[in-house]
């Protein structure tokens, strides 16, 4: 497993590229409103669906625009040793199928999850890019991570949608389903009460998108040649 070595001199660097590399490449990244009441004493678990190389980003983007917390995100430690950088900015990686490294995963989140300041830490925990489409199914190391929460936390679904429709480039849309507050005494959700709410946040945002529901807007890129100027 690789240990996530966050540096603010990090941060300051990634942050201007990541936000002209979404702007050239991506149409628009947009919310879906309201944003819930996540606890802000408490730290934060999402849990989101992976269907975009630009998943990553998003989240990142996601935490700097409305909440400007400490952030760690989970990978597989194969794209962390190409992308090395990431680990500078909070990114962890595992390598899958080891138990002795599943274990080591669930230890070193759990650490992460009781740092201070409150932290939200990320994981796509299907474990792998898939289409968009695909059924949500999830590993079995985040239900051990709920089942054995030792500190309270809050535990927050966040659906992707992403859409390539009327414009030259693809847009995403974002939103915050269903949310458990964790700790001793308290039973989290199971993993197919997750899976549940993940999908129908998905619906909800497609709802939206065909609906033209007014979204927030949390980045806009380059306008398609077909648009007014």
């Amino acid at each position: 497993m690789i240990e996530a070595r966050p540096r603010r001199a990090a941060h300051w660097l990634f942050r201007p590229y990541v936000l002209w590399l979404m702007r050239r490449h991506l149409r628009r990244i947009a919310l879906r409103e309201p944003v819930p009441e996540m606890p802000r004493e408490l730290p934060w678990l999402w849990i989101a669906n992976h269907n975009t190389w630009w998943d990553g980003f998003l989240v990142y983007l996601l935490n700097v625009r409305l909440f400007g917390r400490p952030l760690y995100l989970l990978m597989l430690e194969e794209q962390l040793r190409r992308f090395w950088f990431f680990r500078y900015l909070g990114a962890y990686g595992v390598r899958p199928g080891d138990p002795v490294e599943a274990r080591r995963l669930l230890r070193y989140t759990a650490e992460l999850l009781q740092m201070e300041p409150p932290s939200v830490v990320v994981w796509f925990p299907q474990g792998e890019l898939l289409p968009y489409g695909s059924p949500i199914q999830f590993a079995r190391g985040l239900e051990l991570l709920l089942r054995h929460a030792e500190a309270p936390l809050w535990v927050q679904t966040v659906g992707v949608y992403p859409l390539l429709w009327e414009h030259v480039r693809p847009e995403l849309y974002v939103g915050f389903g269903c949310g458990w507050r964790l700790g001793p005494g308290l039973a989290g959700p199971t993993l197919e009460e997750l899976s549940a709410a993940l999908e129908e946040e998905l619906q909800k945002l497609g709802v939206a998108v065909r609906q033209r529901s007014p979204f927030r807007v949390l980045l806009e890129g380059v306008r398609s040649p077909h648009e007014a100027r």
